[in-house]
C-alpha cells in the first residue's frame, strides 16, 4: 500500500456532462484522423490576476559604489502594489488578443 494525495478539480462532473465530454472528444477525434483542419480556426480564452510590485527588482536597484562605502540594502516587499485582471486569447499561431481590466489595489 502507498499513501496518495488526491487530485484536485474545479468541481465534480455529472454523469451526463462526462458522457457529453466523451461523445465531443470521440467527435473531435475522428475529424482528426479525417484529415480536417479544423484545429487552425479553434480559438482559446483564459483569465488570470497579475500582481505587481512598487519597488523595482535587485536588479533594476544596481547602482555604483565606492569600495569604502558599504553596500545598498533593498526591503523586500510582502504585499503587492497592485493586481490586474488579464483576458487572453490565443489560437495555435500565437496570441490573438490580450485585454486589460482597470486595476485593482489590495
Amino acid at each position: 500500500m502507498s499513501k496518495v494525495t488526491a487530485r484536485w478539480v474545479p468541481k465534480p462532473l455529472s454523469k451526463e456532462q462526462n458522457h457529453e465530454r466523451v461523445r465531443v472528444s470521440k467527435g473531435l477525434l475522428s475529424r482528426y484522423k479525417a484529415k480536417e483542419y479544423f484545429l487552425d480556426r479553434i480559438v482559446t480564452e483564459d483569465e488570470t490576476w497579475f500582481y505587481y510590485y512598487g519597488p523595482g527588482s535587485k536588479t533594476q536597484s544596481k547602482q555604483w559604489k565606492r569600495r569604502d562605502k558599504p553596500v545598498p540594502i533593498k526591503v523586500k516587499v510582502a504585499k503587492s502594489a497592485g493586481k490586474r485582471m488579464a483576458t487572453v486569447f490565443w489560437d495555435r499561431e500565437g496570441i490573438i488578443h490580450l485585454d486589460w481590466l482597470p486595476e485593482k489595489h489590495p
